[in-house]
């Protein structure tokens, strides 16, 4: 399965407000009233670039009319806050962090999660709390790099040099386990309340990891893919 990036770390602040008018007329309304209550700027055109990332991804699949008709008249949002799509053709998920995001789109024989955090002392530190806490939780050591990296500017998207690559040291791997467990909880749907019987099924579902390097900064994505089923669908 492809893993969606776009980089939009080289868009400044005054930038951001001209490029989500460009961006946002290709996305439906249920994103763009979720864009729109973020306050930040950076944030709201983070949000609207992974769910291009969503379009790029459907485009490959079924077409770029296709993609646009499903995007536009299908997504919408389950009461825990999880895009779905109404017709159950697609399972989809999206995820940002400081300039770079991520989505990856599946047939309706899986679903999956993403997730996308930055390498840092706090999240390290935050993600050590969390993991040391889970009895049957183990960090997966799957890579891939099935990945097409795209770059946004106000000129549109075009191949990105971001530089992805496998995950490697103590702080990386930790956060590897991290975005492991995010993602498997967006993948659930169930947020944090579900958090025993998600990591109950680690063993039941391939999760995937790779890191991202870019203006000397170090982001880990982790993708998880699982066959309907497993836990509620």
């Amino acid at each position: 399965m492809t893993v969606y990036i776009a980089d939009i770390s080289e868009c400044n602040i005054f930038d951001c407000e001209g490029l989500l008018k460009n961006y946002e007329e290709g996305l439906p309304q249920t994103v763009t009233e979720r864009v729109n209550a973020k306050k930040s700027p950076k944030a709201r055109l983070e949000s609207s670039v992974a769910y291009l990332l969503v379009r790029e991804a459907l485009s490959a699949a079924v077409g770029e009319k296709n993609a646009r008709e499903q995007l536009l008249s299908g997504l919408y949002f389950t009461d825990e806050g999880r895009p779905s799509f109404k017709n159950g053709d697609f399972d989809l998920s999206v995820s940002h962090s400081d300039g770079i995001c991520v989505a990856a789109v599946a047939d309706n024989r899986m679903r999956i999660g993403i997730d996308v955090e930055e390498v840092n002392e706090r999240n390290v530190k935050t993600a050590e709390s969390v993991l040391s806490r889970l009895i049957n939780f183990s960090i997966p050591n799957g890579y891939t790099d099935d990945i097409r990296a795209l770059k946004f500017t106000k000129n549109g998207a075009s191949p990105s040099g971001i530089f992805c690559g496998k995950p490697d040291g103590y702080d990386e791997k930790v956060m590897v386990g991290w975005t492991a467990l995010e993602s498997a909880l967006k993948c659930h749907g169930g947020g944090f309340s579900a958090l025993k019987e998600a990591t109950e099924v680690f063993r039941k579902i391939k999760q995937t990891s790779f890191t991202v390097r870019k203006n000397g900064k170090v982001f880990v994505v982790t993708l998880t893919e699982k066959k309907r089923g497993i836990f509620a669908p």
